[in-house]
C-alpha cells in the first residue's frame, strides 16, 4: 500500500500554522502578589502582560474558595499593563482567593490563582476610639493651685471620651489576660491590670474563659467609664488601642480646651453641674460617658465621672523644673503616676482643671480604684524639632556647629546634622553633616570652607514625615593670616586730644563722625551705633536693614542691626559672650589701631574732671561729647538725638554693659542692654 507522504506532510503544516496563530491571539494574565492587606480590605494587582487583539475588559475573580467566572467579579477597564484594585468589606482573619482575568475577542483568559489572609483586628480597630485634635499651642499650666510656668505642647489626638467597661473587656480579652487580672506586660513583668475579679464589687467577671461586665451599684452599663484599673493596665490599653496614655501636660491643655480656651475652672465651665457628674449630682456612681456638657474641644467628662492616670511621675511644685517646658515629661522616677480630673464622689473643690492627684500604679485597693479610670491620646506625626545651639571653633576652613533634636515628630529620627551654603537658607541638598540620629544635642565638624567668606547654616532633622530645619545663623571664616577679628573702623579720622586732668589720650570725636563736635547737637559729629561687643561690620551705621535673628557667633557675618527684647535679655548674641571689647586685643574691638574702648572706671575718672555733671560739662570737656543718643534694640529706630549722651564702655555688668551717660540735668555711669546701638568714642592704649 502507499503511503500519501506529501500530502500528509501538507496537512501538519497547516495544522501547525493554525495552531501558531491561535497562540498569536491569546492574552498572557498574570496575577500578582495582594498587597496592603488589613483586616476589611486588601489592594489586589495583575498584569496583562501581552495580546494581540483588544483588552475589552479586565478585573479579578475572587472568593473564599478556588474562584471561577462565575464566582464575585471587580471590573476595572480595559487596558493593557499592571493594574490594581482596593476590595473592601472583606472579613478579618480570613483566607481569600484571587485570579486576575482579561477578556479580548470575546474570549476570557484568566491568570493564576493566588491566596492570601486578612489580618488580626488590631487593637485600635476593637477600641474603635473617637479621636479629638488638640492643635499646638502652650499655655501656663497650674495656675491657681501649683506655681505656673509655661508649657509649650507638639499637637496630639485625644480620646473624646473616657474610655469605657466595654472597651476595656475587649482589650482583656484580645490579649487573654489571665483570669485573676494580671498579665506578663512586656514593659513591667507581671502585672495587674485590674482589680481581682472576684471582689464583691467588682464590675469585670471571668467566665467561660472570657471577662464578662457585672452590672454594679457604681456602674451600670459598659457605656460607663472603666474604673477598678491599675496605671499598668491603662498603660497597657493605651498601647493595645494605638496610643498612650496622656502627660500631666497634655491633660491639662486639653481639659482646659486648647487653644480655644476661655479660662473656665473646670473643663468646659465654671459650673461644675454643667460638665461633671460629681458628689452633689452623681448619686454616687459613675453615668455613662459623654451625657454632660464637653468643653471648649468637644472632649467630655474631664471634669468628674472617673478621674484619669496620666503618664508622668508625680511631683510636688518643683518638680517641672527639672522637665523642658516644651512638651514636658514630669520626673524621671518615683513612686506615685498622676491622676487628674475628679470624680463622681469628689467635691468640686478638688476638681478644677489645674488640681493633680496621684496614686500608686499598682494599687489594687477597690475602696481607692473604684474611681480611677483613664482616656487615652495618640501622637500627631509630624516632621521632628530641631535647633541650632551655635557656631564655634571657626577657622579659614573649619568651623564647629551644634544642634539639639527636641521632639522627633512621633517617628524615628533617620538623619540629621548641619547644613550650609553661601546664599542662604541652605538644605540638605547643599553641604552638610550627618550625624547619629538621636534626640538630643550633637556637635557637627563643618569642613571644607573658604577663608573670609559668609556662610549661612542651619541644623536639620529629618524622620519618615519629611525634613526639619532650625531657624538661619550666619557667620563669617577667618582670613588668610588667621585673623577672624579684622573688621575695625576705617573711616573715621584719627586725631588725639588728651585730657590733663586724667593723663589719658582719646580720638576727639565718635567713631563714624565726620568731625569733632563744635556743639552739643551737631549732626556731623554723631557718628555711629554699636551694638556692645560688634566689630564694625556695617550694623553700627543708622540706615543699616534689621533682622530678628540673634547671632551664635562673635561676628554674624551680616551688616544687620539685629533686633532683640526681653526673651533675649536684650542681646545680639545667643548666648552672651562677655569676653568681647576687652582691651587693645580684645575680640572685635572696632577701635582704630592702638584704640581700644574704655573701662567704666576710666569713664568715672573723666567724669570727675568735668565741671559740671550734666550735658554742658559733657561737651565743654576736652573730649567735647556731643548727645547723640541711642538706637533702640526692640526696632532699630533712633531715640534721644540732639537730648542724651550714651558712650560704651568694655566693662561687663551681669547681661548688661557699663556706659557713660548725660543729659541737660545729670550725668553718670550706668548699665545699658548689649543690644542697644550706643556711641563709642576711644582711648589710646
Amino acid at each position: 500500500m502507499k503511503v500519501p507522504g506529501f500530502p500528509l506532510m501538507l496537512l501538519m503544516v497547516v495544522l501547525l500554522l493554525n495552531a501558531c496563530k491561535k497562540d498569536d491571539d491569546s492574552i498572557v494574565v498574570n496575577t500578582l502578589e495582594v498587597t496592603d492587606i488589613g483586616s476589611y480590605s486588601a489592594t489586589l494587582n495583575g498584569e496583562v502582560a501581552s495580546n494581540k487583539n483588544p483588552v475589552t475588559e479586565r478585573g479579578f475573580f475572587w472568593s473564599e474558595t478556588n474562584p471561577g467566572e462565575i464566582d464575585n467579579i471587580l471590573i476595572i477597564g480595559n487596558l493593557t499593563g499592571i493594574f490594581s484594585v482596593e476590595l473592601t468589606g472583606l472579613e478579618p482573619e480570613t483566607t481569600y482567593y484571587v485570579r486576575a482575568y482579561a477578556s479580548a475577542s470575546k474570549k476570557i483568559t484568566s491568570g493564576n490563582v493566588v491566596e492570601f489572609t486578612t489580618s488580626k483586628l488590631s487593637g485600635s480597630e476593637i477600641a474603635n476610639i473617637e479621636w479629638v485634635t488638640v492643635e499646638e499651642g502652650s499655655f501656663m499650666m497650674g495656675v491657681s493651685v501649683y506655681n505656673p510656668f509655661r508649657v509649650v505642647l507638639n499637637s496630639y489626638k485625644i480620646s473624646k471620651y473616657e474610655v469605657t467597661f466595654g472597651q476595656f473587656v475587649k482589650f482583656l480579652n484580645d490579649i487573654s489576660c489571665n483570669s485573676d487580672g494580671t498579665y506578663n506586660d512586656p514593659d513591667y513583668g507581671m502585672a495587674h491590670y485590674i482589680v481581682e475579679p472576684e471582689h464583691f464589687w467588682n464590675s469585670f467577671k471571668y467566665i467561660d474563659s472570657s471577662f464578662h461586665f457585672r452590672s454594679t451599684t457604681e456602674a451600670n452599663s459598659v457605656d460607663c467609664p472603666v474604673f477598678e484599673v491599675t496605671w499598668y493596665g491603662a498603660n497597657a490599653f493605651a498601647k493595645w488601642a494605638g496610643g498612650r496614655l496622656p502627660t500631666d501636660a497634655e491633660w491639662e491643655f486639653a481639659a482646659r480646651g486648647g487653644n480655644k480656651s476661655n479660662g473656665f475652672k473646670y473643663s468646659g465651665s465654671n459650673s461644675i453641674g454643667d460638665v461633671a457628674w460629681y458628689s452633689d449630682n452623681s448619686n454616687k456612681k459613675t453615668h455613662q460617658v459623654g451625657l454632660k456638657q464637653p468643653n471648649e474641644l468637644g472632649i467630655y467628662d474631664m471634669t468628674g465621672n472617673v478621674a484619669e492616670w496620666c503618664a508622668d511621675w508625680h511631683g510636688y511644685i518643683g518638680s517641672y523644673d527639672f522637665s523642658p517646658l516644651e512638651n514636658p515629661q514630669g520626673p524621671s522616677s518615683g513612686n506615685q503616676r498622676v491622676v487628674r480630673g475628679g470624680h463622681y464622689d469628689m467635691w468640686d473643690t478638688f476638681s478644677g482643671v489645674s488640681y493633680r492627684n496621684r496614686s500608686t500604679p499598682g494599687n489594687l485597693n477597690p475602696s481607692t480604684t473604684n474611681f480611677t479610670g483613664f482616656r487615652i491620646v495618640s501622637s500627631i506625626k509630624h516632621t521632628p524639632n530641631v535647633t541650632i545651639t551655635g557656631i564655634t571653633n571657626i577657622t579659614q576652613t573649619t568651623a564647629t556647629g551644634g544642634a539639639n533634636i527636641t521632639f522627633d515628630g512621633g517617628a524615628s529620627i533617620t538623619a540629621c546634622g548641619i547644613c550650609w551654603n553661601t546664599m542662604g537658607n541652605p538644605t540638605i541638598n547643599d553641604s552638610k553633616t550627618n550625624n547619629n540620629p538621636v534626640i538630643g544635642e550633637t556637635t557637627n565638624n563643618i569642613t571644607g570652607l573658604q577663608p573670609e567668606t559668609i556662610y549661612y547654616v542651619r541644623a536639620y532633622a529629618t524622620n519618615p514625615e519629611g525634613t526639619a530645619y532650625s531657624e538661619q545663623i550666619v557667620f563669617s571664616t577667618c582670613n588668610l593670616k588667621g585673623d577672624c577679628n579684622t573688621k575695625k573702623d576705617t573711616e573715621t579720622a584719627v586725631v588725639d586730644v588728651t585730657n590733663p586732668a586724667t593723663g589719658k589720650t582719646w580720638m576727639d570725636r565718635n567713631i563714624g563722625a565726620y568731625r569733632a563736635a563744635s556743639q552739643p547737637k551737631e549732626s556731623q559729629a554723631i557718628g555711629d551705633y554699636y551694638q556692645w561687643g560688634r566689630a564694625a561690620d556695617g550694623h553700627q551705621k543708622r540706615n543699616s536693614s534689621t533682622t530678628s535673628m540673634r547671632s551664635s557667633s562673635d561676628n554674624p557675618g551680616h551688616e544687620n542691626f539685629i533686633l532683640s527684647n526681653s526673651v533675649a535679655n536684650y542681646n545680639w548674641r545667643s548666648p552672651q559672650n562677655s569676653d568681647l571689647w576687652q582691651g587693645l586685643n580684645g575680640i572685635n574691638n572696632p577701635c582704630p589701631s592702638g584704640y581700644r574702648l574704655p573701662t567704666n572706671a576710666e569713664w568715672e575718672a573723666e567724669l570727675q574732671s568735668w565741671n559740671s555733671d550734666n550735658t554742658e560739662g559733657a561737651f565743654a570737656s576736652p573730649l567735647k561729647l556731643p548727645v547723640a543718643g541711642y538706637r533702640y534694640e526692640s526696632d532699630g529706630s533712633l531715640k534721644d538725638v540732639g537730648s542724651r549722651g550714651y558712650y560704651w564702655s568694655s566693662t561687663v555688668d551681669g547681661s548688661n554693659s557699663r556706659i557713660l551717660s548725660f543729659n541737660s540735668y545729670n550725668a553718670s555711669t550706668s548699665y545699658a542692654y548689649q543690644a542697644r546701638g550706643l556711641s563709642v568714642r576711644c582711648i589710646k592704649d
